[in-house]
């Protein structure tokens, strides 16, 4: 049995994967009902990352930051060279971030993990990896769920 930490909201991705171009595409559409670090009278500001890790070596991709609120837009797609041969092995993780600046200059910051997803075909959740592998089923073809965050 797979025990998880309580839910920190939701995301909407959507991942297609084109075999001839052997590229990943990774849509980060919006994100709602996040629980968020209080973090007044600081601004936050929050981003997502994702990060491929195929065989041993770590491939990273962000979208642009935006002031922190519990249900965010995003619309940014973030692309991964990915080789065929590599699906297998490789774990996609979806990091939603928390930045809050300690100072006006905006020089020292602090980081929190909001949440994450991992995807893969032998990672994740049942309901991550199962999205994972109907991207793999319709190359060329975006397949978008909700997924929660942890």
């Amino acid at each position: 049995m797979l025990l998880l930490q309580e839910e920190k909201g939701e995301i909407f991705i959507g991942m297609n994967y084109l075999p001839t171009a052997q590229k990943l595409s990774l849509q980060i559409v919006e994100s709602k009902s996040l629980r968020l670090i209080n973090t007044e009278p600081h601004p936050s500001e929050l981003y997502v990352r994702a990060t491929v890790l195929k065989r041993g070596v770590f491939s990273k991709r962000r979208v642009a930051s935006q002031k922190a609120l519990p249900d965010m837009m995003w619309n940014e797609t973030l692309s991964f060279d990915l080789p065929p041969d590599h699906i297998p092995d490789i774990s996609l993780i979806v990091s939603l971030k928390q930045t809050v600046s300690k100072t006006k200059v905006q020089t020292k910051r602090e980081e929190y993990t909001v949440g994450r997803v991992v995807f893969g075909m032998k990672t994740g959740t049942p309901r991550a990896q199962a999205h994972f592998n109907d991207m793999l089923r319709s190359p060329r073809k975006p397949i978008s769920h909700w997924h929660p965050l942890y």
